[in-house]
């Protein structure tokens, strides 16, 4: 028998969270991995422009080395497809003095958000007197995003 026995009953809270708790800690959590994949496609995005731009850089470079084997005579303007993704298109104008020619070459490509970027390289040749190939001056690159 019982009868003059009180029972103390605990109303303290267990440990744990409450259901409001759990969605409010989610949607910061999606939040936070939301902005975290943004940051990780811009660093994507400039890794690839970086890239594309070194690879640019390259194929402007070997043009002007073959501009300057080919010679002062043969060094002319053209145009030509790499890759089909880069177009390297180059001119070659007497300057003012005319044993000088300016030497520009340029390579262009489309991201793929449709965005057009180029990098151009420019250089002057001068015609040797002996007659037998070229020197260049200036490497100059001229970078447009």
């Amino acid at each position: 028998m019982l009868t003059g026995m009180r029972v103390a009953v605990k109303t303290e809270r267990c440990g744990g969270f409450t259901l409001v708790e759990v969605i409010v800690a989610s949607f910061l959590m999606v939040i936070g991995f939301m902005a975290l994949s943004g940051l990780l496609l811009g660093m994507m995005r400039g890794a690839d422009l970086s890239r594309r731009t070194m690879t640019a850089s390259g194929l402007a470079q070997s043009k002007i080395e073959e501009l300057m084997q080919a010679g002062f005579a043969d060094a002319a303007g053209g145009s030509e497809t790499v890759d089909s993704y880069y177009t390297v298109s180059w001119t070659s104008t007497v300057s003012s003095v005319s044993t000088i020619k300016d030497v520009s070459v340029a390579a262009s490509w489309v991201d793929h958000a449709g965005v057009g970027h180029s990098v151009q390289l420019n250089t002057m040749l001068c015609e040797e007197r002996s007659g037998a190939g070229s020197i260049s001056f200036t490497n100059m690159p001229v970078f447009k995003p």
